[in-house]
């Protein structure tokens, strides 16, 4: 008996893990059909013909709903463009985006970035297969990371040739 229920609590949890996707959509369209009912239910009174009555609350959900959100939608993604065109501007102004990246409070994180990954992975040695790098600055070996190597190829403490660079 006991197998059974938990092999049913198992069956249970992947029927969830399916259906997890699909609730957020079905819960939004539950709460659409509580809000519109009374609206429906006036509309199907006053036209006899079901199908029409459903036609019109769908109409009168989408023009209600979605066209509003939609609008929504547009005005944030032009006042998201503004945005990014003056904040480019501004940064052009100041040196372009290679001076924001030498910027000291960067090169701060990635110093500090450096630092933490160097004890973390002091303490996993052995558990997982890392890149490692020639010998740094310390005279130490000094894995890299894609943060690294995105970011801080000249902000960081590590040599050029450990940062993944062909030269």
């Amino acid at each position: 008996m006991v197998f059974l229920l938990v092999l049913a609590a198992i069956a249970l949890y992947f029927c969830y893990v399916i259906a997890r996707p699909f609730l957020a959509p079905v819960f939004l369209a539950l709460m659409i059909a509580i809000v519109f009912h009374p609206i429906h239910v006036r509309i199907e009174s006053r036209i006899q013909r079901r199908n029409l009555a459903g036609l019109t609350s769908t109409i009168l959900v989408v023009v209600t709903v979605f066209v509003p959100t939609f609008i929504l939608g547009v005005l944030a993604t032009r006042e998201a463009h503004a945005l990014y065109i003056q904040l480019s501007q501004r940064s052009a102004e100041q040196g372009g985006w290679n001076a924001q990246l030498h910027h000291p409070s960067l090169t701060r994180t990635c110093n500090e970035s450096t630092e933490w990954k160097d004890k973390w992975l002091s303490n996993q040695r052995g558990k997982w297969p890392i890149e490692r790098t020639p010998r740094g600055a310390c005279g130490r070996e000094q894995s890299t990371s894609m943060f690294q190597r995105s970011f801080c190829r000249q902000t960081s403490p590590l040599p050029a040739t450990g940062l993944g660079n062909s030269s």
